[in-house]
């Protein structure tokens, strides 16, 4: 489904978007973000500063324990 289509359909909004500054597709989530919240979907978009892409599952790490944490409450809020 197009992004544009989510808030038009009662979404429950975008899970956070967790990328690095580091990050390949950087420049694509920033967009993503944006098109979201211009079509009305919720969305939130963190950025780490020097972390690489993926680094949500870099098991071990401070930041990707921080992500999990923040998806788990993100998913607890929304998903009955």
């Amino acid at each position: 489904m197009p992004v544009e289509e989510l808030g038009e359909r009662g979404h429950i909004g975008c899970a956070p978007r967790e990328v690095g500054t580091a990050d390949v597709l950087l420049s694509d989530s920033e967009r993503l973000a944006a098109t979201a919240t211009t079509a009305g979907v919720e969305v939130e978009l963190r950025i780490g500063a020097g972390l690489p892409h993926v680094y949500p599952s870099m098991l071990g790490t401070p930041e990707a324990a921080e992500a999990t944490d923040q998806l788990g409450a993100f998913l607890r809020g929304r998903v009955r």
